[in-house]
């Protein structure tokens, strides 16, 4: 079987792959014609639900907060349930709010960098109050539902 045209989340790799040819050459063509900026919007459309099925093929695990596809930093967290330390993926959005969190709820001289690397991981608790008093502080970013709990 060939690996470029296997199933992954019911769209072929081998069509992902022709979609991205497809869209790139006509940027190309709206460059070389150079096209006013209303012309690119249904390209623009068409990128951002080609960047979703990126996503879906070809992400990782979900941000561990919210869901979203995109995690981008790993963050040890201790969690009760399971008494164990274990790495968070979090998204950018989910980190700035943790950070923001974080400076809100310590004096001036706190550092979340050198908070993380202690033996000692932030415990679950401390990690989603930092990242609710981001939200709060910032607002909530759209698009992405919060997920209940870090193991689905």
């Amino acid at each position: 079987m060939d690996p470029a045209a296997s199933e992954v989340d019911g769209s072929s790799v081998r069509s992902l792959d022709e979609d991205i040819r497809a869209l790139f050459e006509e940027c190309l063509s709206k460059v070389r014609h150079q096209d006013s900026l209303a012309d690119w919007k249904v390209l623009q459309d068409r990128l951002g639900a080609l960047r979703e099925r990126i996503d879906q093929a070809y992400g990782e695990a979900p941000c561990t907060y919210c869901g979203a596809n995109r995690p981008t930093t790993e963050l040890k967290i201790f969690e009760f349930r399971r008494r164990a330390a274990l790495l968070w993926r979090l998204c950018d959005q989910c980190w700035k709010f943790l950070v923001t969190g974080f400076n809100a709820s310590h004096h001036r001289g706190a550092n979340l960098q050198w908070r993380v690397e202690l033996p000692l991981p932030i415990n679950e608790v401390e990690a989603r109050s930092y990242i609710n008093a981001g939200m709060k502080l910032v607002g909530r970013h759209s698009g992405y539902g919060r997920a209940a709990t870090a193991d689905g």
